[in-house]
């Protein structure tokens, strides 16, 4: 961080910023933290979160919602057009523009062609920053254009002593296993209950393994959720890799919610575990189009029920 505000103090930043890492790590108030920083503006905070400067110079591009009020998967080229026509014109305040883009693998194609013009030719005085939670995405064109800032994991006792002092006491070592370590991430899932959640899903699983339950009934019940298609599947990503750490290790690193069928567990080849959590990461990648929640929940609890072995033509 000093580097990075060294850059701003020398205005060594550049025009273009690619703030990477995964969810829930505040990759997108970092960025905000810079446009504030770069604006000569002081960070606006509510409840302890920082806030999207309050700037006439300032410009947050994100998804947006739809007639019937449903959020977009994607950002739009008409979107991108019009930031970077912004971007382009005079600044209000007499100095810097900033503009924030998050986030930036939701861009379709043509969204990213349109933005390459104005990284190829940027104009002075101004900064594009780009937050993006997957390393995969956006063309090498872009990522090349920009300086690039990871923001990594906080290790687990520096991630649990920040959320006790924000958020107070919880089971902070579950919930940040189930957010995948992100601080962030684990807050929210306690803000919304999440161990509840936690617990029902985990008996479910259990119910699968030991034929108590059928994964079509339970795929319907997951669909309905409130934590939507995407709560489903980051919950199946964190439980795929506890249980691969407990086939490996022979303990777990987190105690499950309820009671589980160990001998089932570790009975499953290494080999079938590691290929059910490409399954889960190959359908988190495909959140950004259309997919059938219910089939895709379904074909992901199916293989819980039949001992995580791969069926013909998988694997």
């Amino acid at each position: 961080m000093s580097d990075l505000n060294s850059a701003i103090g020398a205005d060594r930043l550049g025009h273009g910023l690619l703030i990477e890492g995964p969810p829930g790590v505040g990759k997108l108030e970092l960025a905000f933290l810079v446009a504030a920083a770069v604006l000569e503006k002081a960070p606006v905070f509510e409840e302890g979160r920082v806030q999207p400067p309050a700037h006439p110079d300032f410009r947050w591009v994100t998804l947006e919602t739809d007639d019937k009020g449903r959020l977009r998967k994607q950002l739009t080229v008409d979107q991108i057009r019009e930031a970077c026509r912004v971007l382009a014109l005079t600044s209000y305040a007499g100095g810097a523009k900033v503009t924030v883009l998050a986030p930036a693998e939701r861009m379709n194609r043509n969204a990213a062609n349109s933005l390459l013009t104005t990284l190829e030719e940027p104009n002075p005085d101004t900064l594009l920053i780009l937050v993006r939670a997957r390393t995969d995405t956006l063309p090498a064109t872009i990522a090349s254009r920009c300086q690039r800032l990871r923001v990594p994991i906080p290790a687990a006792g520096e991630a649990e002593a920040w959320l006790r002092e924000r958020h107070g006491e919880a089971d902070w070592p579950r919930l940040l296993h189930l957010a995948g370590g992100a601080p962030l991430t684990a807050a929210e899932y306690a803000l919304a209950g999440y161990e509840a959640v936690d617990g029902r899903f985990s008996e479910q699983i259990a119910g699968l393994l030991t034929g108590r339950m059928d994964p079509v009934e339970v795929a319907a019940e997951w669909a309905g959720a409130d934590q939507g298609l995407e709560g489903c599947l980051r919950w199946l990503s964190a439980w795929t890799d506890h249980v691969a750490w407990r086939r490996v290790t022979g303990d777990w690193r987190v105690q499950p919610p309820v009671e589980t069928p160990e001998t089932v567990i570790d009975a499953i080849p290494a080999a079938w575990i590691y290929w059910y959590r490409d399954e889960v990461h190959r359908a988190m990648r495909r959140m950004d189009g259309s997919l059938n929640v219910e089939l895709t929940l379904e074909n992901l609890l199916v293989p819980w029920a039949q001992g995580l072995e791969p069926q013909e033509g998988q694997g």
